[in-house]
């Protein structure tokens, strides 16, 4: 996970600013994964994905 949100921080231009999104988004993720919310962690991952590389 923090391979994710590394490398979604490297591939913004204002990576600096969307720090603190990316940590709280993931931390969320990570959450839901150890309470066995692996669905709902899926689409979480799948949206941050999408919504912070463009």
């Amino acid at each position: 996970m923090q391979q994710i949100a590394d490398h979604i921080a490297r591939s913004r231009s204002r990576a600096f600013e969307a720090l603190p999104t990316i940590d709280r988004d993931i931390r969320a993720v990570r959450w839901r994964l150890w309470h066995g919310r692996v669905g709902r962690s899926i689409r979480d991952l799948e949206q941050l994905l999408g919504s912070k590389l463009n």
